[in-house]
């Protein structure tokens, strides 16, 4: 559990990228620049279930151009 204030230290990629549809929790995404490509593909697969848990995505990047395919986040969301 985290509370208003908590500070959380982000690393890199670990292991696989898995969603349990059936887990009852929601799901954090954060990515930026080419980190962004495998959440796409996480979601667009998720997109194809009909259940799934309710996701929060966050990406970001240094310039406008690092921002990959918002147009289909968008869609997705």
């Amino acid at each position: 559990d985290t509370t208003v204030g908590d500070r959380w230290l982000l690393g890199g990629p670990l292991g696989g990228l898995h969603v349990d549809p059936d887990s009852g929790r929601d799901v954090l995404m954060i990515g930026s620049g080419t980190g962004i490509a495998p959440l796409r593909a996480q979601l667009m697969a998720m997109a194809q279930r009909r259940s799934n848990p309710k996701v929060h995505m966050f990406v970001g990047g240094h310039h406008p151009c690092d921002l990959y395919d918002l147009d289909t986040l968008s869609k997705l969301a």
